[in-house]
């Protein structure tokens, strides 16, 4: 049988987990959904269902590609360990060292800041662009470069080191990354996790079938085309939530990680994958983000994201060797979280 097809059979087939997915889904109420989960070596059980959107019924596939948002910023962070694995780059000397064509322009605060506190959102630097940055972005009346310079013009606020989430931040380390390595953030995306991984779903931007929706609180779901400008963030926060890619290829990258955490894989060392899971004294390390699973005594990292229509949460529980993954095309945080955790909880009280 093919891939496909074995997918397919397990979403119908008795099994607790899939009795489970189909009952949540329903009470859900969400216009689409899909849940994948993966322990040690078995194989992956992916369930999916509703409908492309609310104006097109074709059934979800399981392969189907679905918008990642902010769990993006786990590759962009992977790379940044990957490249200081080479001896590109310090993640700890000011960034300055490795932007010294850009030096004249930066304010004395970002000269000093380095790229573990970017990615640990850490440095001070705001969480978005403002509403006329955004508009001259979409209008592409304001280049990648030109949004970058104007923001490492101005101060950052005094003694770094407090946790201010920031996509900005995100997008100055693809840049720096850029600028160690010779190569766009897109091409080291690809030569360095895609192609080695085989993660053939992955994109950029939103996805060419399935639509995210347009809602409030949960009424008036509209779907928005995925050639719409309005269908994602502008191309400037790609390396900070514009990836979407299948179930099944978030699962292999979730199996890589924690796999890397063992120090199983050269691609990535252990000593990479513990830095980029340590929180410190807060829930956010160098990448990836800790959470209790509620309702158990188990502890997950991972990442959420959104772009407000999609909402999706990779979760890596190393002591059980799991790795599970919720996704929907409407971007309700409180209705998918849900489903995702009492799907993680079936899972993980199936495979005790």
């Amino acid at each position: 049988m093919e891939k496909d097809t074995v997918l397919r059979e397990t979403t119908f087939c008795l099994q607790p987990l899939a009795k489970a997915f189909d009952q949540c889904f329903a009470q859900s109420g969400l216009v689409s959904a899909g849940f994948g989960f993966q322990q040690g070596d078995d194989a992956p059980q992916i369930y999916v269902g509703g409908t492309h959107s609310t104006a097109d019924a074709t059934p979800v596939s399981v392969d189907a590609a679905w918008h990642i948002g902010s769990i993006t910023k786990t590759f962009t962070a992977a790379l940044a360990f990957m490249l200081a694995q080479d001896g590109l780059i310090d993640l700890d000397a000011p960034v300055i060292a490795y932007l010294s064509d850009d030096a004249a322009d930066m304010d004395p605060s970002w000269r000093e800041i380095t790229l573990t506190q970017v990615l640990s959102h850490k440095a001070g630097l705001r969480p978005n662009p403002d509403r006329a940055s955004m508009r001259a972005l979409y209008n592409e009346a304001l280049n990648h470069y030109q949004f970058l310079s104007a923001c490492w013009r101005a101060p950052l606020p005094p003694k770094p080191g407090t946790f201010r989430y920031s996509n900005i931040g995100y997008i100055f380390a693809a840049h720096v990354l850029e600028a160690v390595s010779g190569q766009s953030w897109e091409d080291l995306l690809r030569n360095r996790i895609v192609a080695p991984l085989g993660l053939a779903s992955v994109g950029i931007g939103p996805p060419s079938d399935l639509c995210g929706h347009r809602s409030f609180l949960g009424l008036f779901r509209r779907p928005v085309a995925p050639d719409a400008r309005m269908a994602d963030n502008p191309p400037l926060f790609s390396p900070a939530g514009r990836m979407h890619l299948s179930i099944p290829d978030m699962l292999i990258w979730g199996r890589f990680l924690l796999t890397a955490q063992r120090g199983e894989t050269d691609l990535l060392e252990a000593t990479s994958v513990q830095r980029m899971m340590d929180t410190g004294d807060g829930d956010y390390g160098a990448g990836l983000m800790r959470f209790q699973i509620p309702g158990t005594d188990y502890v997950a990292w991972g990442h959420d994201g959104s772009n407000r229509l999609w909402y999706g949460l990779l979760a890596l529980v190393p002591e059980k060797d799991a790795v599970a993954f919720v996704i929907s095309g409407e971007g309700r945080i409180n209705k998918v979280a849900k489903l995702g955790v009492a799907l993680l909880d079936t899972a993980l009280a199936v495979k005790a």
